[in-house]
Formats: C-alpha cells, structure tokens, sequence
C-alpha cells in the first residue's frame, strides 16, 4: 500500500513558525506528528531553543533515517537513544535522570505504512476513516478541572477574561503539579497517573497504543492543539476557532492545563496531516 498527503497544516501559537514545537514529518515509509511537551523551567539548549523545539529536531532527523520495515519496539529503542545520545554528548544524564522535567520531550503519532499500523506514544490524536482515537493522559484531566475550578474562583472575585489572558493564574497555581508530573513519565512504578512520552528513558510500550489501519482510506494524524478532530482541516480550524472565541482561556467549554494568552493565536501550536491510502 500506499499513501499521499491530501492535507496538512501546522501553526505556531505565537504566529512565529520558528518557534513552533509541533512538527511534521513524512518520507515513502512513514508519516509522523510530533509534539514537543511545553518546557516546565526555563533552561535552553544549544543557546538558545527550548525542549520542545529542540527534540523535534532531533526527532525529525531520526525518523527520516529508518528502514522502511522498522517495528515498534524497535522504533521506540532507535528514537529514545537518539534523544539519550543528546544527554551524553552534553554531560546533562544525570542531571535529566534525576529531573525529568528538564528532560527533552515530546509525543509522537506515527504512521507505519509498511505495517499499516499507527503508533500513538503519549498525547496524540487520530482519524481513521470516521473513526477517533485520544491517547489523553490521566492526569492531564485531573489538572485541567484543577486550573478550571481555580480560574473559575478569580472570576467570581472580580478578574476579567482579559486580565486572565495577560497572566494565567490558574496555569501559575497548577504549575507545581505539572513539575510533579514528569516524574510519572516513563517510570515504573504501577500508577493510573504513569505515562509514556519519548524522552531519552525507556519506554514501557503497554502505554503505547496500537492501532490497526489495513482497511482505512484515509488517516488523519494531529497534535493535541485541536480540541476536536474533524474528517477535513476546514471543520478542524472552524471548531478551534469556535473555542477560542467563546472560551480563550480553556477552562469551560474545553478544559485545558492552558489558555490562549494575549497576543497569541491559539493555547497551543498544532499540527494536521490527512494521508489517503491508495
């Protein structure tokens, strides 16, 4: 089988393509959505590109070297030490080991078209077909309504969706729970609230969710910037569009760890790739 791309889109929420931390990658073999994870602190690598940005890159670069027939536990292997050999290079292991959220992180959703397979690894999206699949996190939830009911109390005190807008109280008052978080990230320790993202550390593929695409028509691949996934890009924008004007900041209608700020064009970059298979 086959593919081609019938549509694709990727935005930067600052407006600023350079600075975005969601990418897009495919070749004859494989077709990938990849989402930098929001940096938690305020380092930057090589000068001046933060976690997010950066990991793609690498990401990228890896992905576009495999074999074609390249399985998942393979895939996984390959892409977490392309992200380790990083830590190495720099003298940073011990430091991202003991501090996972200075770790390089970031979702993936690969299309394998060799398997016909999809592979989701942390938060992610999908169509195939009519047919949607989440990959949500657990604790993305529990956050979310935290932030909700936060900003939801500034509100009844008298601040304005404006003001929130400038300066996400609620986003301050939950950021110490999702520092917390990464330590959940590819561990082993048995918890609902554990999860698995590519990060450099090994990665426990029973979180990794697998689906099957022999009979599909067509698939959609997208990041977590799109509330709602739709079978075209146009109905996609329209409802992200609908979001963020009723609800900017992400605590009603749809609940998110975070808002659009002022001067930004979304509450997260986001990427959108329709694949038909011939």
């Amino acid at each position: 089988m086959n593919f081609k791309i019938i549509e694709k889109n990727i935005v930067s929420k600052e407006n600023r393509i350079e600075n975005c931390e969601d990418r897009i990658v495919f070749n004859n073999y494989f077709a990938c959505v990849i989402d930098g994870v929001t940096s938690k602190s305020s380092l930057l690598y090589d000068g001046n590109k933060k976690s997010g940005l950066l990991v793609g890159e690498i990401l990228e670069k890896t992905i576009l070297n495999l074999e074609k027939d390249t399985n998942l536990p393979n895939m996984l292997d390959i892409l977490t030490n392309s992200i380790k050999d990083y830590y190495i290079k720099h003298k940073i292991i011990n430091d991202v080991k003991n501090n996972p959220f200075n770790r390089l992180s970031a979702s993936m959703i690969i299309y394998s078209n060799y398997y016909n397979q999809i592979w989701m690894i942390g938060d992610c999206q999908c169509l195939i077909d009519d047919n949607l699949y989440t990959n949500n996190k657990l604790i993305d939830k529990i956050l979310a309504d935290t932030r909700s009911f936060y900003i939801t109390k500034e509100l009844i005190e008298g601040k304005t969706i404006e003001e929130l807008m400038k300066y996400d109280t609620g986003r301050e008052y939950i950021l110490p729970l999702l520092i917390s978080q990464t330590y959940f990230q590819n561990n082993r320790f048995d918890s609902e609230y554990s999860y698995c993202v590519v990060d450099g550390f090994p990665i426990n593929m029973s979180q990794v969710k697998i689906i099957e695409a022999k009979n599909a028509s067509s698939i959609i691949l997208a990041s977590d910037g799109y509330p709602k996934l739709y079978n075209n890009l146009k109905e996609s924008e329209n409802y992200l569009n609908y979001i963020l004007e009723k609800d900017p900041l992400c605590y009603n209608i749809f609940k998110s760890t975070k808002g659009k700020q002022k001067n930004m064009v979304s509450y997260d970059d986001r990427a959108y790739l329709k694949l038909k298979i011939e």
